[in-house]
């Protein structure tokens, strides 16, 4: 990853999620690089959109932070890192936090019903 690509993400993800240190941000995303769980978008060099995951087993992703600029939103972004994640992994299930609410919080969703249902 370019330092130039990094500061972009760095700067995106302070503007979209509740992060502020940018030595720590800089620090998930190349860490989450390593292990291929970091996803983003770019349209005419601009960062439009992030997602990070984490594995918890063979067949259960945790999506830890999702953010598409504005402009992008319902277009079928988060589908997209949703889709590509599938390819990488063989998960069966997901789990994202802001998608459910109360004592759902922690429920697991299988990846074919949030496919049919078009949650993202």
């Amino acid at each position: 990853m370019t330092e130039e690509l990094l500061n972009k993400l760095t700067d995106f993800i302070q503007t979209h999620l509740p992060y502020k240190d940018r030595e720590k941000i800089k620090d998930y995303i190349l860490q989450h690089e390593k292990f291929q769980t970091i996803d983003y978008a770019i349209d005419k060099g601009e960062v439009i959109g992030v997602c990070r995951w984490n594995i918890i087993d063979k067949d259960t992703a945790h999506i830890l932070d999702l953010a598409i600029r504005e402009d992008w939103r319902k277009k079928g972004l988060a589908r997209d890192f949703l889709i590509r994640g599938l390819q990488k992994w063989n998960i069966k299930y997901l789990v994202f936090e802001r998608e459910t609410r109360g004592d759902k919080r922690k429920r697991m969703l299988p990846v074919d019903v949030i496919l049919k249902r078009n949650i993202f």
